[in-house]
């Protein structure tokens, strides 16, 4: 069925079924399990792999106490980096993280989570 049509001559409770069907293919397993409430955070983000040099454009799309969540768009392997992220034109923070994982999510692009380790500077 065509999904325009389908959302057209929804219910509420119509709508709400389509989005909780959205969101379960959206977060993945170990979100349930997590400590800390992840915050919708947006801003530019910057993330150099231990062993490189060139760092990966990215964007933050949440943060918590213990962790931060990307989009970007290429595959971030497991592993410690950092994450200079750009809060202002003149001002940025930079975390030390450990990568946990990442997954396509179509048209060339990735989501990815990091453990946050500590603040490098700021």
């Amino acid at each position: 069925m065509n999904m325009l049509a389908l959302v057209e001559h929804c219910t509420p409770t119509d709508i709400h079924s389509v989005v909780q069907r959205l969101l379960e293919g959206y977060c993945p397993s170990e979100a349930e399990r997590r400590r800390w409430q992840r915050t919708p955070y947006y801003c530019t983000a910057m993330i150099t792999l231990e062993d490189q040099e060139i760092g990966l454009p990215a964007y933050v799309h949440d943060i918590s106490d213990s962790g931060i969540g990307f989009i970007h768009g290429t595959v971030i392997e497991p592993g410690p980096a950092t994450a200079s992220l750009q809060l202002t034109s003149e001002e940025q923070v930079v975390f030390r993280i450990k990568m946990l994982w990442c997954a396509g999510f179509g048209g060339g692009w990735f989501r990815s989570g990091g453990k946050l380790l500590e603040v490098v500077a700021d």
